[in-house]
């Protein structure tokens, strides 16, 4: 069982000028490749703990949000409040999609763009080539399409342990166990492990 006080996700925000970015110039369809693209942005998990890629998942769309005919105090409440609610959200593991994507229209030259990652699907160079994907196919490049997947990677991790390379590797690193320095002791709030941690 995944808990919710254990999940580890991710909170990105851009802001930037809507010269730069247009929902008319086809980001909802970008993102539809990057989906197509990348397997793991159709990942869920089952009741078992196994992953499981869906082949078909439904359009993705944007949660948008118009604050232009607000004060400059209203936005940044609301922004708040936005930000405040994407941070802790913990999304169910059990269906898609398990990221959130939302815009803040601010004025007429203005927005910002709120991203929640679930990083049971990302680490960090995953959300820079996802990003880079983003850019390119938002400003016209054409995706090469991919020829290795997650799961071809971990079967392939299973086949190398055979590998007289991969077992001096292991032998290697055990003998030095004993000498690595433990781990440091960090100070623990005296809480539930079922509180919700805020940071």
């Amino acid at each position: 069982e995944i808990m919710p006080s254990l999940v580890v996700s991710l909170f990105f925000q851009a802001e930037g000028g809507i010269r730069d970015f247009c929902l008319s110039r086809g980001l909802g369809d970008v993102y539809k490749r990057q989906i197509q693209r990348h397997d793991m942005l159709r990942m869920i998990i089952d009741d078992d703990g196994q992953q499981r890629i869906l082949k078909e998942v439904p359009y993705f769309h944007f949660i948008q949000h118009d604050l232009t005919n607000l004060t400059q105090q209203e936005q940044q409440e609301s922004l708040t409040q936005i930000r405040e609610a994407l941070s802790y959200r913990v999304l169910p593991t059990e269906s898609w999609p398990l990221f959130e994507v939302e815009i803040s229209w601010l004025n007429n030259d203005c927005y910002r763009l709120h991203i929640n990652l679930d990083l049971l699907q990302f680490d960090t160079m995953s959300f820079k080539i996802l990003f880079d994907d983003l850019f390119n196919a938002y400003s016209g490049q054409e995706l090469i399409p991919q020829t290795f997947t997650f799961r071809d990677y971990c079967l392939k991790n299973q086949t190398n342990r055979n590998s007289d390379e991969w077992k001096m590797a292991w032998c290697y690193w055990q003998d030095l166990l004993s000498d690595l320095p433990s781990a440091p002791y960090l100070p623990i709030k005296n809480s539930s492990i079922t509180e919700q941690p805020r940071f």
